[in-house]
């Protein structure tokens, strides 16, 4: 219990210091706002839309740093619980240490503990579980997902997308208009397995490639990969059964993420696989440990400055191909030393920006930057957000609908001149930019009222 304790805790500052404390884009500002107004993920996830609203309380930092604290917390606890195991499985402290240290700073796993989302959370249960202590929640928060939906509610997934304008997920254009089969749709992924470009199983062998690539240039790098499947080799060659259990869970994990995670999103599925590539460390390097005595203090050195050297190796200029995108992965492409665009400068440029009562049409990566400014840290209660992203049906319907009600109507895109001719872009906002669909008379592109 003490190395999980060590390293659940040392994980959580690391994790808690350098977690970004203002809104991102994309998942991460969705359930930043989340934590703020309660409501519907993109894919449900009630728990943990409870467990924000939780976390939103605490009298720290701003809204955005308070839903992050939720990812270094279970991020922490995934880690800590891998210590636990090993030190078990193992009956030495060290091999847990050794475990925890590899998966805590590994990209992945670094990454998604210091931003709001799902994959740190799912993580921490699923370790839970893998111990027998995830159970607890159970099936109980589906309902807030029945008790969310209703009208006019900020927040909500299945509003922004199951309306009857809309034909961007599903067949015909024709949601399913029950709560129940509203629910159905949302937690069955068939907004993107229905009518969508991907396919289960698709283009596996090059998704494998690209998660071996981000595995070996910057998750366990070379020794903790080499480690983790040795370990697991070794556990099933003397018919232990933890080496049996590990290679049920990996398979799992692989056809889970082939039936349903799309390439970019490769290595983020992963994570589960990742837990138990760690355990395989530990039983590895508890086995050469036999052998040698020198190598708890070398995996442990090795273990703690090969991702620093990771992140202080500039990003090279031949970087190419699939093996190129990984390895530009890190550490300026994504997690908490990715040098990614000030959203929180964007949001409220954006909001200085909008004439009274505006619509603006918007994106996913902009969407809930710019929500966060009007209900988490509201700016503008007078502006609506429409999530439309250069569908032209939608596009019309809510020009029509600011003609109706005499509001001025922007997007955060470029439109298509087909659904809005005339589109002129606001000049003082900076990229993604803002465009003007149907200015009001006497407000003019790129002037402040």
């Amino acid at each position: 219990m003490a190395a999980g304790w060590f390293s659940g805790v040392g994980a959580l500052a690391l994790y808690a210091f350098t977690a970004p404390r203002t809104v991102g884009s994309g998942d991460a500002a969705e359930f930043q706002v989340l934590s703020a107004t309660g409501g519907i993920a993109h894919a449900g996830y009630p728990a943990l839309v409870l467990l924000l609203r939780l976390f939103h309380l605490l009298p720290i930092g701003s809204a955005a740093l308070r839903a992050n604290l939720l990812s270094c917390v279970a991020g922490a606890v995934a880690v800590g619980l891998v210590a636990c195991v090993a030190t078990r499985w193992s009956g030495r402290a060290w091999a847990g240490i050794a475990s925890a240290l590899a998966l805590a700073l590994s990209r992945v796993m670094w990454s998604e503990s210091t931003i709001a989302g799902v994959h740190a959370f799912t993580l921490a249960l699923d370790a839970s579980l893998f111990v027998l202590l995830g159970l607890a929640l159970g099936f109980a928060p589906l309902t807030y997902l029945v008790l969310a939906d209703r009208p006019g509610r900020p927040m909500n997934y299945l509003e922004d997308t199951l309306d009857l304008s809309s034909g961007q997920y599903l067949p015909a254009g024709t949601p399913p208009m029950s709560h129940l089969q509203r629910v159905e749709w949302l937690l069955s992924a068939k907004q993107y397995l229905v009518n969508s470009p991907y396919r289960p199983f698709q283009e596996s062998p090059r998704r494998l490639f690209y998660l071996a690539c981000d595995l070996i240039m910057n998750s366990l790098l070379p020794l903790g990969l080499l480690g983790g499947l040795a370990g697991i080799w070794i556990a099933c060659r003397q018919r232990r059964w933890e080496g049996w259990l590990l290679a049920a869970w990996m398979a799992g994990v692989l056809t889970l993420l082939l039936y349903g995670a799309s390439f970019e999103m490769t290595p983020i599925f992963f994570l589960p696989g990742l837990w138990a590539l760690a355990l395989g460390l530990g039983l590895a390097l508890n086995a050469a440990s036999d052998r040698a005595r020198w190598v708890p203090a070398v995996a442990l050195v090795l273990l703690a400055l090969a991702p620093i050297v990771r992140l202080l190796a500039p990003a090279p200029a031949f970087a190419r191909g699939i093996a190129g995108r990984a390895l530009l992965l890190w550490p300026a492409g994504e997690g908490p030393f990715a040098r990614e665009q000030d959203w929180a400068s964007y949001g409220r440029e954006v909001m200085a920006n909008l004439p009274p009562r505006s619509m603006v049409l918007v994106c996913w990566k902009e969407a809930g930057a710019l929500r966060y400014f009007q209900y988490a840290e509201p700016l503008r209660g007078d502006v609506e957000f429409l999530y439309t992203c250069r569908n032209a049906v939608r596009v019309g319907h809510a020009r029509e609908r600011g003609r109706a009600e005499g509001r001025p109507v922007f997007a955060t895109y470029e439109p298509a001149p087909s659904a809005a001719p005339g589109a002129a872009r606001v000049q003082s906002v900076r990229p993604p930019g803002l465009w003007s669909l149907r200015p009001l008379p006497d407000v003019a592109p790129g002037i402040r009222r």
